[in-house]
């Protein structure tokens, strides 16, 4: 379990199902983004079941929801956003937040890549942006996601173009 903020947690599949280090770190409200993992512990936590795909064609539809859960669970308590990995549906969930905190995407991505490294499929950032007024191209999807695998620097094309010069992708 990766801490994120100091109410706020990341998850994969093991933690959801261990009850002595859910209650070791005060959790008090789950995230399931998973459709494969049972809500272990209905009745000693609360639960948002979100069900996602990964990716999820519907991701954007769930972020105001997930938002307000997350919120009142933060001012009662201590939040767990998990799925089977923790690589990129929750992570995901995470990122949304941070934005709906920040109202950045860019300072979302620079928080949560100091807690942990994490693979978020391109197809969320997506409807993210969408959410938050922009739209992003391939390229700046991919440094955000080469930044979240704590790879500040772009990758370079591995194919020279015409005139010369490599190419950050």
């Amino acid at each position: 379990m990766w801490e994120i903020l100091p109410d706020l947690f990341l998850g994969d599949r093991g933690d959801a199902r261990d009850r002595d280090r859910l209650r070791t770190r005060g959790i008090t409200h789950v995230v399931n983004c998973s459709k494969e993992l049972p809500c272990h512990f209905e009745g000693e936590f609360e639960y948002l079941w979100l069900r996602m795909e990964d990716p999820d064609p519907a991701f954007a539809d769930k972020i105001a929801a997930f938002c307000k859960f997350m919120d009142a669970g933060r001012r009662r308590g201590k939040v767990m956003v998990h799925c089977t990995g923790g690589v990129s549906r929750s992570p995901a969930v995470i990122l949304a937040y941070l934005c709906h905190l920040d109202g950045s995407l860019e300072a979302a991505v620079a928080r949560l890549s100091r807690a942990v490294q994490t693979g978020i499929d391109e197809d969320f950032f997506y409807p993210l942006a969408r959410f938050h007024g922009r739209e992003l191209s391939r390229a700046e999807i991919r440094a955000l996601q080469q930044r979240l695998l704590g790879r500040a620097e772009p990758v370079v094309a591995r194919d020279r173009p015409r005139d010369g010069r490599f190419r950050a992708v």
